[in-house]
């Protein structure tokens, strides 16, 4: 399901809305806007009702496929909103990738995009592998952020993540729900995750928190990362100094 596609050039300004029904992913996916190479800037995919069911797919506001092309590509700007009406509710049910901005390829810039998890009434739930507000293969991923304030998030959460190159400025919010999976400020498997926040203010969270995290050994991932914790409701893990790190 594409609010917009293009096989080359830039996708912007496209939307898709879910207000209600069903539909059965099966592997399928949702992207607000499409690019082959180029842009992909302020798509947006919202769903505030409605069931989203049976197997895995990935949810994304703005997608950049580069992975065969010269030019660097860029997600800028982009946003998934995962909202509770009361009168429909939301569902998603499976392992879904739930991302912001992502560029496959390399020499990527991701900025700027966004996810928000929210829920009002106490019935919203949510399965994810992943929720991630910038992703690339490579390159820079800056200025993303996540904002969770409910529902059940099965996997991690990333502000912004790359296999390799620099990834910085991301933050996480987390002030409900539960989460299962770490939380991560920025992560690489190779590169550099610094400046980036976590600001954890309620909800479950029974892994750790990180501010930077790369798989490889001395890579910088302390520098300017910030972790703001309040509410006396909140727990991650009993928040032991086992349960925090790289801030």
């Amino acid at each position: 399901l594409y609010g917009g596609y293009v096989s080359s050039g830039i996708a912007e300004g496209n939307r898709v809305t879910i207000s209600g029904g069903t539909i059965v992913m099966n592997g399928g996916e949702v992207y607000g806007g499409w690019a082959k190479g180029g842009t992909a800037s302020g798509n947006a995919v919202s769903i505030c009702g409605g069931t989203l069911g049976d197997g895995e797919g990935n949810i994304c506001g703005g997608y950049v496929d580069s992975s065969t092309q010269a030019s660097v590509g860029k997600a800028a700007d982009n946003q998934v909103v995962i909202d509770h009406i009361a009168a429909a509710g939301t569902t998603l049910i499976g392992y879904y990738d739930i991302v912001g901005g992502y560029v496959s390829g390399s020499a990527a810039i991701v900025s700027g995009n966004c996810v928000t998890i929210r829920q009002t009434s106490g019935i919203t739930s949510v399965a994810a592998s992943a929720v991630c507000g910038g992703r690339a293969e490579s390159g820079t991923v800056s200025s993303n952020t996540v904002t969770i304030s409910g529902g059940t998030i099965g996997g991690a959460v990333y502000g912004g993540t790359a296999k390799s190159g620099t990834v910085s400025s991301n933050t996480v919010t987390i002030s409900g729900g539960t989460i299962s999976g770490s939380i991560y400020g920025g992560a690489v498997s190779s590169g550099t995750a610094t400046g980036n926040t976590v600001n954890f203010y309620g909800g479950s969270i029974s892994q750790t928190l990180y501010g930077g995290f790369s798989k490889t050994d001395n890579d910088d991932v302390t520098t300017g990362n910030t972790l703001n914790i309040g509410s006396t409701g909140s727990r991650v893990a009993g928040l032991s100094a086992d349960n925090i790190a790289n801030f």
